[in-house]
């Protein structure tokens, strides 16, 4: 798919300007977003490359679009760092000032990596569900949230450098914007644009046994006419291997054998339908009434979590023990 990006910025706020009037997300606006993100000119988003920074760019654009501010102190949308290798690297980050003064000095982290593997041995790999489908539900989240108002305060970021070890969201975790201290849940997107395996209006949590969140979302997404189920690929450790996981070992007390962090679990829509890292992972392929409905549903969900009296909590679960991130002994940093 070939795109002039002479027309790039004109498009994207011409699309922004009615989504943001709407206050909806809907099929052709999202499929517009990945196809943008996962076209052949964006040559798979490799880390690095001046394609990703573009990426980067196109997504700022939306979150200016969509009313989210730079986070307090900051003047710019991008975090960026080497981490001593080659080339740099920029999370993009949003903010959406929370609603009510009693809660919104506590925020929700919602995030997807914009990443992708790039060309490789002259195929590109346009990483359509991995992870465009992400990006794009924190996309179609920025503006449905800025409209719904919720009362505790929202940040986006998309990260870079996943594909190679997670950096962009461990990097942030080492270099905050905001204090950890005051983050109460990170929902991180990862491949919710395929529904050939699992079915439509349904998706499912990683981690479920480890807090609040999992009956939170079942209860929530049942008044919606979605199923939320845990995942159903326990033997791929899944809680461990995504974005989310940055989040959950911030501190550990060796000593007791406990893990401070914050509630983080990754969102899926993945099943097994063997484009993962594959040069068919294209646009085209992707269910976007369902992705449309994702974004739909879980604005919702957001919305319920931050304005309850008590955040999401580390529960016993029997394997981890797994404490708020906030409460962690002075010892154990």
């Amino acid at each position: 798919m070939k795109i002039n990006h002479g027309v790039i910025f004109a498009v994207l706020l011409a699309t922004a300007s009615v989504v943001n009037a709407n206050s909806q997300t809907g099929v052709d606006t999202v499929r517009d977003w990945v196809s943008f993100l996962a076209s052949d000119e964006l040559k798979g988003r490799a880390n690095g490359s001046p394609e990703i920074t573009l990426a980067g760019d196109y997504i700022a654009s939306h979150f200016e679009a969509a009313g989210l501010t730079a986070v307090p102190g900051k003047d710019t949308y991008f975090q960026e760092f080497n981490n001593d290798l080659e080339h740099p690297y920029r999370n993009v980050i949003g903010y959406l000032q929370g609603s009510d003064p009693k809660l919104a000095g506590e925020y929700i982290i919602l995030s997807a990596h914009y990443d992708h593997v790039g060309n490789v041995d002259g195929t590109i790999f346009n990483g359509a569900d991995d992870n465009a489908s992400g990006v794009a539900a924190v996309l179609g989240l920025a503006y449905r949230l800025a409209a719904l108002k919720p009362k505790r305060s929202i940040v986006f970021i998309t990260w870079s450098g996943e594909e190679e070890g997670m950096l962009g969201s461990q990097f942030y975790t080492s270099q905050p914007w905001l204090p950890l201290e005051d983050a109460v849940l990170n929902l991180n997107f990862e491949l919710v644009g395929h529904t050939g395996g699992l079915g439509k209006r349904q998706f499912w949590i990683t981690g479920a046994e480890y807090s609040t969140l999992y009956s939170s979302l079942k209860v929530i997404g049942s008044r919606n006419d979605w199923s939320v189920s845990r995942s159903p690929f326990a033997d791929l450790q899944l809680f461990w291997r995504s974005d989310n996981v940055s989040f959950v070992r911030l501190a550990e007390d060796q000593e007791t054998q406990t893990l401070y962090g914050i509630p983080a679990h990754s969102i899926s829509t993945w099943g097994q339908e063997g484009h993962y890292h594959k040069p068919h992972d294209d646009a085209d392929a992707l269910d976007y009434e369902n992705l449309s409905g994702l974004i739909a549903v879980t604005s919702n969900m957001v919305v319920e979590l931050a304005g309850q009296p008590e955040a999401v909590q580390w529960r016993d679960n029997g394997q981890l023990r797994l404490r708020q991130f906030k409460d962690r002994p002075v010892h154990s940093e």
